[in-house]
């Protein structure tokens, strides 16, 4: 497309002013979506980043937290075991404690000096009705579960 010329010889400056108008709003255009673009971008890298840097924040505190738990568990295990042993020592030496303990080692006693059916019946008896009464505090009069 080139130049026109009128007839009097003279250049079109409007035809040409109008192709100057429009080239510059193009190339503006284009600058400004480009610019858009690469804003855009870089916008998202940002948030990928922050979004590992939450992700490993979330990761550490969540390790960090299942370790305290973990270790409150053990505590607390720990502390409910020696409550329970403590409990049984107390049972042990009760009168009744006392009582079925001294049943339980006549019957072992019994059954290693005649080993028959009824005295190992009665010595298991007589030591399930003891671990039963420092297990759970009752007495069970038959030995029986």
């Amino acid at each position: 497309m080139g130049i026109r010329h009128s007839q009097s010889g003279q250049t079109d400056y409007l035809l040409l002013l109008i192709v100057i108008i429009v080239g510059v709003a193009a190339g503006n255009l284009l600058s400004n979506w480009i610019t858009a673009r690469i804003a855009l971008y870089q916008t998202e890298q940002a948030l990928i980043e922050l979004n590992q840097e939450l992700s490993n924040h979330l990761t550490t505190g969540a390790a960090n937290l299942q370790q305290q738990l973990s270790d409150s568990s053990r505590a607390l295990t720990e502390k409910a075991r020696q409550q329970q042993l403590l409990t049984r020592q107390q049972r042990a030496d009760s009168r009744t404690g006392q009582f079925l303990s001294k049943s339980c080692e006549e019957w072992k006693a019994t059954h290693q000096r005649y080993d028959n059916y009824t005295s190992k019946l009665e010595m298991e008896k007589a030591c399930r009705r003891y671990e039963d009464y420092l297990d759970t505090g009752l007495e069970r009069g038959d030995g029986f579960r």
